[in-house]
């Protein structure tokens, strides 16, 4: 009939190699970024205002609960400071709506 199957062994999850806090404030951006280096981790804080990115604060950390911390610190500082994380962490455009509800038949056409 039909060969066994073969268990597959799942891959071990990959380590976190960096992660962002986003705030707002009117039409400026302030991200504050923590990233895996070769001696263990870095957090910096990247401006966005007019269309153009500038980057400061940079800190040096030896583990990722550190460089977490420091994070969630200066996020407390730039909401004290006025900043607000965003109602929406989705990024970009607006989903458009399903163009169908139903599987579509071979040859339709789904354009108006």
């Amino acid at each position: 009939m039909f060969p066994t199957a073969v268990p597959v062994k799942k891959a071990a999850p990959r380590p976190v190699q960096s992660f962002s806090i986003r705030l707002v404030a009117g039409a400026e951006q302030l991200t504050l970024v923590a990233e895996r280096t070769t001696a263990g981790w870095r957090t910096c804080a990247v401006h966005r205002a007019n269309k153009k990115n500038s980057r400061g604060a940079t800190a040096e950390h030896p583990t990722i609960e550190a460089a977490r911390a420091a994070l969630e610190a200066q996020a407390r500082v730039a909401e004290k400071a006025g900043w607000q994380q965003p109602a929406s962490r989705r990024a970009g455009f607006a989903r458009k709506p399903d163009a169908f509800t139903a599987l579509p038949k071979p040859g339709a056409s789904t354009k108006k």
